[in-house]
């Protein structure tokens, strides 16, 4: 029995059913010696790989014995995107609303209506992409939303529309209306958490014109411009900014606008983050005395 077991757990990344053994005792047993340990309910995994996230998720997907899939922050993780879980995170998993399985500490199971279409990622089968973000919205960190969802959308073939389509499906989500908005603005062309930062906090509300973003001139592109008084709003995040390489081509490049007519002004990440007010303040006066000229 011990090399059927030791056979078993070679091919299924040390992880067992009591369904894949011939004797119901073998896995108890195992677990008694301190071999193995139950995971979920009627899950084994080796003892010294219980952490290993893989691990984690192969015994998940085995507790819903092809009834359901990875979902949420835990597929987001599988699809690699950029999004990677804190250690030993619940791991999410969606069935049918038909499949009634006991809780089990450390899995988190969701039941949803639409489930349906699943992918294999990495040998583990996972929603599709578009559906782990959304669902995941809620679960995110605050700071973190935002650059989670440009990662996708601009390095990943997903779109902002069909995330807004999926969005649809899931009606009760908690914080929608905030998602909807920042798949608006990707849609209009906000590339960075910096400029989406901007766009929800600074450069919005009473008094702002509407402002043209990611707009071409001269074979660059503006992060945000005001076509009728001509100035261009640049906003300088420190990764691609704070060098002196960085700051010789911001010059040549703003000496090359003003010779079009195109006032640019700059605000830093620091100063954005800690100064929205003052800097919506500020980008109204300049506006204010362009139109006056």
């Amino acid at each position: 029995m011990r090399s059927e077991l030791a056979r078993l757990l070679a091919r299924q990344y040390g992880v067992a059913r009591h369904e894949d053994v011939s004797k119901p005792w073998i896995l108890p047993n195992a677990a008694r010696a301190g071999k193995m340990v139950q995971l979920f309910p009627g899950v084994y995994v080796e003892k010294q790989r219980r952490h290993e996230e893989h691990v984690r998720r192969v015994a998940a997907l085995r507790y819903v014995n092809g009834r359901g899939a990875l979902s949420h922050t835990t597929a987001l993780a599988v699809w690699r995107i950029g999004w990677d879980e804190p250690p030993r995170a619940p791991i999410h998993a969606t069935v049918p609303p038909p499949v009634r399985l006991p809780g089990a500490k450390g899995l988190v199971l969701h039941r949803h209506r639409g489930f349906g279409e699943t992918l294999r990622r990495g040998g583990l089968t996972v929603v599709p992409l578009d559906e782990a973000l959304v669902h995941s919205w809620p679960l995110l960190p605050d700071s973190q939303r935002a650059g989670v969802v440009i990662s996708l959308i601009t390095g990943h073939d997903l779109t902002a529309a069909a995330v807004t389509r999926r969005l649809a499906e899931t009606p009760k989500l908690a914080g929608a209306a905030e998602l909807r908005r920042v798949l608006r603005l990707l849609a209009a062309g906000c590339h960075s958490p910096l400029e989406l930062w901007g766009a929800l906090n600074v450069f919005t509300g009473p008094g702002m014109p509407p402002l043209l973003r990611q707009y071409p001139v001269a074979g660059y592109r503006l992060d945000l411009y005001a076509e009728r008084e001509r100035v261009a709003f640049e906003l300088d995040g420190a990764k691609f900014h704070s060098g002196k390489v960085e700051r010789e081509r911001d010059l040549r490049r703003d000496a090359t606008l003003a010779a079009l007519g195109i006032q640019v002004v700059r605000f830093t990440y620091d100063r954005l983050m800690s100064e929205p007010d003052e800097v919506r303040r500020q980008v109204l006066a300049i506006l204010a005395a362009r139109r006056s000229r």
